[in-house]
C-alpha cells in the first residue's frame, strides 16, 4: 500500500498543471485554447475586372450602346412544334421591358451566319458571333425603358419567313438571331429572358401575356408562339481599373466585380477552429451612384485568377455565402467569410473570394471600395476569431 501511494505521488510530481485529468478535474488536456481574436489588414492579391461569361443564367437580358461599351443580346428559337413552314408570312419578335436609361433607342435584329459556333447559353464564346447585316424592316420605332417601369413591346421585329423555313427545314443551320442597339441609340434598354419566368395572369388563372421573350410565327391559318430555347448576351468594351488603383468598382450593368485573397495570417495553422471570420471593406464616399439600394454578395471563388492580367470570367460558387445591404449611407461593409476560411485552412484550394451586385444587368447601380493599396485606415482587413489546435503532444495519451 505505502508503495503503491509513493508511485501515485511520484506520477503526480511528474505531470504538469492540467497535464492529467484523472487527478486533475480542472484539467484542460484535449480542449481548444481560449479563443482569441486577429485583425490583419494584408491581402494576398486583389483586383477589379468585368465578367465577360455567365450571361445565360440570367434573368434579364440588356441591350446597351454607351462609348465604346456595346451589348449583343442572342437568342435561338427551336421550331420543333411548328407543323410545317406552309403558308408562313413572318415572325415577329415580342419583349418585356423592364429597366433602362429612359433614352429613346432602336432595337435591330441580324441573322447569325451560318458557320457560327453551335453556341448554346450555358457555353456562349466570349468573342462576338458573327452577323449578317440587320435585316431592312426590322428597325423599330424609338422604344425607351426606365428604372422601375415595366412595359411590353409586342410584335416590334421582325424576322423574315425564308428565314424561319431555313430553321425548320435544316435545324442544324439555326445559330439563332442577335439583338442590338442601333449605330446612333446611346442608352440601354433591359427585357426579361427566358429564365425570368413570369407572367401575368387573370383572376380564374388564364395567362394575359408571358414577360419572356417570344417568337410568334404567323401563317394565314395561325399563329404558333416559341419562346427561346437558349438566350445569353456578351459585352464587349468597358474600362477596368490597374491593380494599382486604390479603388475598385462594382457594377451591376455591366458586370464589374472584386477578387480579393486574404492573406491568411501565420499565427494560423490546420486545426485551428475558426469561430467567425468577417472581411471589412471600406465604401469611397460619394460614389454610390443609385437612387435604390443594392444587394452586394460574398462568393467563393473557384478558379486561379492571379496570373496575367484581368480575366474575362471567373468560376464561383452559384449563390452568395453572404449578403449586404449598401445604401448611399454606407461606410464599413462587413461579410461574413468564416466557412472559407475554415475550407483552406483545412487543406482546400485558397483561391479567394468575389464579390458581386445581385441582379447584374438588370440596372446601372454602382460604387467603389477601396482596394489594397488605398492608405492604411481604408484597406480592406479581416477578423478572425479562432481557438488554437491541440498540442499534438496530447494526442493519444
Amino acid at each position: 500500500m505505502l508503495a503503491l501511494a509513493a508511485s501515485s505521488l511520484a506520477y503526480l510530481a511528474a505531470c504538469g498543471e492540467g497535464e492529467s485529468e484523472v487527478f486533475d478535474p480542472g484539467s484542460t488536456r484535449d480542449l481548444d485554447a481560449a479563443p482569441d481574436t486577429l485583425d490583419h489588414a494584408a491581402l494576398d492579391a486583389d483586383r477589379g475586372y468585368i465578367e465577360r461569361g455567365e450571361t445565360g443564367a440570367r434573368s434579364v437580358l440588356p441591350l446597351m450602346r454607351e462609348g465604346d461599351l456595346v451589348s449583343t443580346v442572342y437568342l435561338r428559337f427551336g421550331l420543333d412544334d411548328l407543323p410545317d413552314t406552309t403558308s408562313i408570312t413572318d415572325g415577329k419578335l415580342s419583349f418585356r421591358v423592364v429597366g433602362g436609361s429612359g433614352d429613346l433607342v432602336r432595337m435591330q435584329v441580324f441573322e447569325v451566319v451560318g458557320d457560327a459556333p453551335d453556341w448554346r447559353e450555358d457555353d456562349l464564346p466570349l468573342e462576338p458571333l458573327g452577323l449578317v447585316e440587320p435585316f431592312l424592316d426590322s428597325q423599330t420605332t424609338p422604344v425607351q425603358g426606365s428604372p422601375g417601369t415595366e412595359t411590353d413591346l409586342s410584335q416590334v421585329l421582325t424576322i423574315p419567313a425564308t428565314l424561319i423555313r431555313q430553321w425548320k427545314s435544316d435545324p442544324e443551320s439555326n445559330r439563332g438571331i442577335a439583338l442590338k442597339l442601333g449605330p446612333q441609340s446611346e442608352g440601354f434598354l433591359v427585357v426579361y429572358s427566358s429564365e425570368a419566368v413570369v407572367t401575368d395572369t387573370n383572376t380564374d388563372g388564364s395567362v394575359i401575356s408571358v414577360k419572356t421573350p417570344e417568337l410568334i410565327v404567323r401563317r394565314t391559318d395561325q399563329d404558333y408562339t416559341f419562346e427561346p430555347d437558349d438566350d445569353a448576351y456578351i459585352v464587349e468594351g468597358g474600362t477596368v481599373d490597374d491593380p494599382s488603383s486604390t479603388t475598385m468598382l462594382l457594377e451591376q450593368l455591366v458586370p464589374h466585380r472584386a477578387l480579393l485573397l486574404p492573406e491568411i495570417p501565420d499565427l494560423l495553422h490546420k486545426g485551428d477552429t475558426i469561430h467567425k471570420a468577417e472581411l471589412f471593406v471600406r465604401v469611397v464616399p460619394g460614389s454610390f451612384a443609385d437612387t435604390l439600394d443594392l444587394n452586394l454578395g460574398l462568393y467563393r471563388v473557384l478558379s486561379d485568377w492571379q496570373g496575367g492580367g484581368a480575366p474575362d470570367t471567373v468560376s464561383r460558387e452559384t449563390f452568395a455565402t453572404d449578403i449586404v445591404t449598401v445604401t448611399e449611407e454606407s461606410d464599413t461593409l462587413r461579410f461574413d467569410f468564416g466557412p472559407q476560411l475554415q475550407r483552406w485552412l483545412d487543406g482546400a484550394d485558397e483561391e479567394g473570394i468575389l464579390l458581386r451586385i445581385v441582379g447584374e444587368g438588370a440596372d446601372d447601380g454602382a460604387f467603389r471600395i477601396y482596394s489594397s493599396e488605398a492608405a492604411e485606415e481604408n484597406r480592406p482587413f479581416v477578423r478572425i476569431i479562432r481557438s488554437e489546435a491541440v498540442d499534438p503532444r496530447w494526442e493519444g495519451r
